[in-house]
């Protein structure tokens, strides 16, 4: 952390409170129903708050001895402390990098180790008599506590135990937090000597602020890269400016724990006010929400899934979830598919882009648009409210989109729309199939030709083909010889098409010897010409015909 000279701390702090009034008017009430509290088991004494690698909030019981995991959805289930963290009043509690949560047990003199599935393992302390306080996960890899007697404790994941002594007089660390992304040390409140100070992860513990007397500081967050601390002796916040410099906003009431929230929000437990106070991450006021039960004593706090900040309160043994009215926002566009072929009935399908603070449902509204170009013509397809949306005649030479909302407790988020996708157009019939002579129309101007020897004699090889007026155009023939009966009694050929004859000619030609078995008599050639797809839309299939006479062979 840059430094800043320490004579200029009490101006900082002037500078601070008067920006404070600049920021904004004073905090907003809450709306009713921002506010849900949830009765943990009996006797509990909430003092620590975490959210566990499973999504849900862990809570320190106290008094109760337990260890509550309440769901995002508000549902608790408490699992006893037994053998040596039995009657250990639970304090504080955190995550750890092993995806387990960690605690202090104060009255057993114990840190204990809880896994998602409430599996509870002790982990005894080097030295006896010792009281551990809050608990954090430090930059190692290790879990870091303090400890009422003047100590740091650092505990490996294998539950290897090391203690460090504060080096100055009259020190009860309280709070403990990991420093600003990139930084070697924890920091941690004491209330005992008015201090806040930095331990390394080497062990090496400094003073990193000297506050007033009786200043009680507390709860301590590192919020938008800046350490924040309460200082519940004289209803303040502090903010590290420098090792040895202070920011400081005066509070209205008693200021105990520290959190950062979504959207660069800071809040803050207000004991004396039975409140949670919502502020910018610089220190501006934004809004109060009071909690229900009376002198409820909240205390710590942590911001959990869907963006909603979650506070223990202390006196009423009770986990207040507030809202915190950060809805979700949009950080990349749904998509449409398929994205090209539309026509009446396909299927659009419509994905729902990625979103921030914890969407946790979303909503849909396609909407046709009259100018491909122009999502200002745009307008709701109504009751195309789903996922999916099946393109109706009605969208012919429009362009479609979809808009969606990601929603969480505290409401939908903005909208976030799909790009234009091509303009539906209806399918073409395909060209009714053409049957003639010799010769067949299949377009204007375009002719198919079919040429065959009048009198052919039996077992002489004789040319078969099938001549069109252009070169542009593509596909099979099947050439065969049918009796009166219309039964095919040999095939002369299948699908050959060879070079253009002519500027405007091309011809499949086919060289075939007249089958011996062929009785003399009256014939009809038969050529059909299937055009291939890319011509499909443009030319039908054709049926040319030509009566010969089979001579008989010499």
């Amino acid at each position: 952390m840059r430094s800043i000279p320490k004579m200029s701390a009490a101006i900082i702090s002037s500078i601070a409170l008067v920006a404070t009034g600049l920021l904004g008017a004073g905090p907003a009430g809450a709306a009713p129903g921002d506010v849900n509290e949830i009765q943990l088991a009996a006797n509990s004494t909430p003092r620590g708050v975490a959210v566990g690698s499973d999504g849900n909030i862990w809570v320190t019981g106290g008094t109760s001895h337990t260890i509550a995991r309440v769901t995002p959805a508000g549902e608790p289930t408490a699992f006893a402390l037994t053998g040596a963290l039995a009657n250990g009043n639970p304090w504080g509690i955190a995550a750890g990098p092993d995806g387990n949560l960690w605690f202090t047990a104060p009255d057993n003199g114990l840190v204990g180790r809880i896994t998602p599935q409430g599996g509870v393992t002790p982990i005894t302390l080097p030295e006896s008599g010792l009281r551990p306080r809050d608990i954090a996960a430090g930059p190692d890899g290790n879990m870091w506590f303090t400890e009422l007697g003047g100590k740091i404790g650092r505990v490996t994941m294998a539950g290897q135990v090391t203690l460090f002594t504060v080096p100055w007089a009259n020190s009860e660390p309280r709070g403990i937090t990991a420093g600003p992304e990139g930084s070697s040390r924890l920091y941690f409140t004491d209330s005992g000597a008015d201090r806040v100070g930095a331990v390394f992860t080497t062990g090496q513990i400094t003073s990193a602020v000297q506050l007033t007397t009786d200043s009680l500081p507390s709860g301590i967050a590192v919020v938008d890269g800046a350490v924040w601390f309460a200082q519940s002796g004289v209803s303040k916040l502090g903010q590290l400016v420098g090792d040895g410099t202070v920011l400081e906003l005066s509070v209205q009431g008693t200021p105990t724990g520290v959190t950062p929230g979504a959207g660069e929000t800071m809040w803050v437990s207000l004991a004396s006010q039975n409140a949670v106070q919502k502020f910018t991450s610089r220190g501006a006021p934004v809004a109060t929400y009071q909690l229900t039960s009376p002198n409820s004593l909240p205390g710590p706090l942590v911001e959990g899934p869907n963006s909603n900040i979650w506070v223990g309160q202390i006196n009423a043994g009770k986990l207040a979830r507030v809202l915190s009215g950060q809805v979700p926002q949009a950080t990349a566009s749904p998509t449409v598919s398929p994205s090209s072929g539309i026509r009446p009935g396909v299927v659009l399908t419509a994905t729902t882009g990625t979103w921030n603070f914890g969407a946790t449902s979303y909503t849909y509204q396609w909407q046709a648009c009259t100018n491909a170009s122009d999502a200002n013509t745009c307008a709701d397809i109504p009751g195309a409210v789903n996922s999916t949306y099946t393109v109706a005649a009605g969208d012919v030479n429009r362009a479609l989109r979809v808009g969606v909302q990601g929603v969480n407790g505290s409401g939908p988020g903005a909208t976030s729309f799909s790009s234009l996708v091509g303009a539906g157009t209806a399918p073409q019939p395909p060209p009714a199939p053409a049957t003639g002579g010799q010769t067949v129309t299949i377009a204007e101007g375009i002719t198919l030709t079919l040429k065959a020897p009048k009198r052919p004699r039996a077992g002489k090889r004789k040319s078969f083909a099938v001549i069109a007026n252009t070169a542009n155009i593509k596909g099979k023939n099947r050439i065969t010889i049918v009796d009166s009966a219309g039964r095919e009694r040999q095939v002369i050929a299948k699908g050959r098409w060879l070079k253009p004859l002519g500027a405007n000619a091309k011809r499949a030609l086919k060289r075939k010897r007249i089958s011996v078995s062929l009785p003399p008599g009256t014939y009809t050639v038969k050529a059909v010409f299937t055009p291939s797809r890319a011509f499909r839309d443009n030319y039908p299939v054709a049926t040319m015909s030509k009566v010969i006479t089979i001579r008989p062979r010499r």
